[in-house]
């Protein structure tokens, strides 16, 4: 049986039923948060104190619990071409690379266009609020080399859009489009790539007696989303937005590129917004223009990522209405 997903390239069969991509993918979370558990624990128990002090300090300065976020990061590129082999995955050819269905497209265009994008969209506005006053100049490290700073945060944001947008949205995305539907996929994707960014564990979780005692500890506290944050709300729907938007170039070019371009852009842009300026003190701080440097907590950053929504999705339709007219 054939059926075609629109925007995601030519006519093809159709993958397994959503439910038992459902019950596979819980299967690798559980898999997963368990191995990193047992991971980060045994390194924080057995390994930290053997290590030269240096090295620990390396490990441990943002604190253990990023032990746990790191160790997550790895079992997942470990387990997940293991894994969404039986969701209907078919291999690293299947990642959004390459044009669907064949099509041959201009890809190192679509990077440089995503580039423009973020950088058009975030970067502008960023330069605009520091223009306006609405973020002031910060005090640089006089060992700071900007050129450097600016160079390295380029590849920075290159290596992990490549990767999110890989896993986010050439893998999972595009999966769950051929077991649900484009619609689906993209909310679904969304919301659970938003999710991602509130995983902050805990590093009182360590301390309870016990390996496997910690070993559980450590896994509630991963599974308890970080919703301390006055803003958490605003960030979960802009994160999400995000992931619309992302998911929507996805569609509309049958390959990542053009969002591997957008969200380098606008991670680049952040890093150089949080590098040379900062925030306004708290008493004048707003909802509106919010405090972040990556603009996630503010209402002028949800209007610029639905902006951006909204443009590709009429690109996608006038695509659409031109392919029914002809």
């Amino acid at each position: 049986m054939k059926s075609e997903v629109s925007g995601l390239g030519a006519t093809a069969p159709v993958g397994p039923g959503g439910w038992r991509v459902v019950a596979t993918l819980l299967a690798l979370g559980v898999l997963l948060m368990l191995l990193a558990a047992v991971t980060a624990v045994a390194l924080v128990r057995f390994g930290l104190p053997h290590l030269p002090p240096a090295w620990a300090e390396v490990l441990t300065h943002r604190g253990t619990g990023k032990i746990m976020t790191r160790a997550l990061q790895v079992w997942l590129l470990v387990l997940l071409p293991l894994v969404l082999r039986f969701s209907g995955w078919r291999g690293w050819r299947d990642c959004g690379w390459r044009s669907a269905g064949g099509a041959a497209r201009p890809l190192w265009k679509d990077l440089l266009a995503g580039l423009a994008l973020g950088v058009a969209t975030l970067g502008s506005l960023a330069l605009f609020m520091f223009l306006t006053g609405r973020r002031v100049t910060c005090v640089l490290d006089p060992a700071t080399s900007i050129p450097l700073a600016v160079a390295g945060y380029a590849l920075a944001a290159l290596l992990v859009s490549v990767f999110e947008e890989t896993v986010a949205r050439g893998i999972l995305f595009r999966l769950w489009a051929r077991a649900w539907g484009p619609v689906t996929a993209a909310l679904a994707s969304s919301l659970l790539f938003a999710a991602a960014h509130f995983i902050n564990p805990s590093g009182a979780a360590f301390e309870v007696p016990g390996f496997w005692a910690a070993v559980g500890s450590v896994c509630a506290s991963a599974l308890r989303l970080d919703t301390a944050d006055a803003a958490f709300w605003i960030r979960f729907i802009n994160l999400a937005f995000l992931g619309l938007a992302l998911c929507a170039m996805v569609r509309l070019t049958g390959s990542i590129w053009l969002a591997v371009g957008a969200h380098a852009g606008w991670v680049w842009s952040i890093k150089l917004n949080n590098l040379l300026t900062d925030a306004l003190p708290p008493p004048l701080r707003s909802r509106f223009w919010g405090a972040r440097g990556d603009l996630t907590d503010s209402v002028i950053g949800s209007a610029t990522l639905l902006a951006v929504l909204l443009v590709v999705l009429g690109l996608i339709w006038r695509r659409a209405r031109r392919k029914d007219s002809g």
